[in-house]
């Protein structure tokens, strides 16, 4: 891993540049996702290029990781990122991280043939730490990181989607 005290140099000018100037923490990021035939689709995020597909089975090319993979690839990387910020942050030693996320769903949803909702019916993640640390100090650690962790707020917060549509041409009524 890299050296702690790197990290925590680095997130603590962050939270004293934000400390000073408050509306800096205020972001809006954006993906734009293209999808010019099949089912293969090309995200664009600031710099990161990346390919998202369907399995053969379902139509797509399998030329990529589905939109699954890349949501419980978020979550496990968002906490793992995480913990290893706040060990640092808190001056707690770790040798490695792993976190695997495992989500339960009714692809049935996803089709429109049951009347299962397309979403999770439920999220686990298993989190490994090596650290010489005493127990308390880890889990006190990884309560601090859970408690701040922008995917998992997001998995226990409902949020309104708001869509907006511009149609740049149309075929003749008919």
């Amino acid at each position: 891993m890299k050296d702690p005290a790197e990290i925590k140099a680095a997130i603590m000018r962050s939270e004293d540049k934000i400390r000073a100037q408050p509306t800096i923490g205020h972001l809006t990021k954006t993906s734009k996702a293209t999808v010019s035939g099949g089912l293969t689709c090309e995200i664009e995020d600031g710099p990161w290029n990346l390919t998202a597909d369907m399995r053969k089975s379902l139509g797509g090319r399998n030329s990529g990781p589905d939109p699954g993979v890349f949501g419980r690839a978020a979550i496990s990387s968002c906490l793992a990122i995480g913990y290893a910020t706040w060990f640092a942050r808190l001056d707690v030693p770790v040798d490695h991280i792993e976190v695997e996320v495992a989500a339960d769903f009714d692809y049935g949803g996803v089709l429109g043939t049951s009347d299962s909702a397309a979403n999770y019916s439920q999220l686990r993640y298993s989190v490994s730490i090596d650290s010489p640390a005493a127990e308390s100090e880890i889990i006190k650690v990884l309560d601090w990181a859970d408690a701040h962790s922008p995917w998992l707020s997001n998995m226990k917060t409902a949020l309104t989607p708001r869509r907006a549509v511009q149609i740049t041409s149309r075929g003749e009524a008919g």
